[in-house]
């Protein structure tokens, strides 16, 4: 695939909690709920679905992807 032309941040915090509450603020500051991934053991807890995430960002899928060190 092309290199995007730009590409959103990965934003890292490690409490679940401030995860969540993060993507709260984005939602209610305009960013569309599916336009945010969520990378944790919670919500990828296995390879598979942590490249799947990132393979949805690194096409531009996402927008943001709040992360943790899974």
């Amino acid at each position: 695939p092309a290199p995007q032309a730009a590409c959103g941040p990965i934003v890292f915090v490690e409490p679940l909690a401030a995860q969540e509450w993060l993507k709260q603020t984005l939602i209610r500051a305009g960013v569309p709920a599916a336009r945010i991934a969520l990378l944790n053991a919670k919500s990828a807890p296995s390879a598979a679905d942590r490249r799947k995430i990132a393979q949805a960002f690194n096409r531009g899928e996402y927008t943001v992807v709040i992360a943790n060190a899974v």
